[in-house]
């Protein structure tokens, strides 16, 4: 799964469903980022959460985002500029996926809706 993400064309990013820690990002999501990928590689993004990423947290249980097939969940997220990345305001996509080890993972991907630079 890392490797899908690592190499994805795409500005996306893996992260722990539960602790938020990162397991891998892809180059476009990178380009966002201040800070090398192993600087933030097993620690929790959730630090840098805005009020919009937060509200759609809390929001998770109540759209089935604990049953057995998920949907996906779109959030809608407001800029942030912390000194190391930048997430920019639009929709963020997210897709639960569960590890072969028996934990769950979160895609994170930038919706239909995003700004530009």
């Amino acid at each position: 799964m890392n490797e899908l993400v690592e190499t994805s064309r795409q500005p996306v990013h893996l992260i722990c469903d539960f602790t938020h820690r990162l397991l891998a990002a892809s180059a476009p999501r990178l380009e966002d980022w201040r800070v090398p990928l192993s600087d933030k590689l097993g620690t929790s993004l959730w630090r840098y959460a805005t009020d919009g990423i937060r509200v759609g947290e809390a929001s998770l249980a109540g759209k089935g985002w604990m049953d057995a097939h998920p949907p996906e969940v779109t959030v809608l997220t407001e800029r942030m500029d912390h000194r190391d990345l930048t997430i920019r305001a639009g929709e963020i996509v997210y897709t639960r996926i569960a590890l072969s080890d028996g934990s769950f993972a979160r895609l994170v991907r930038d919706g239909a809706r995003q700004e530009l630079a």
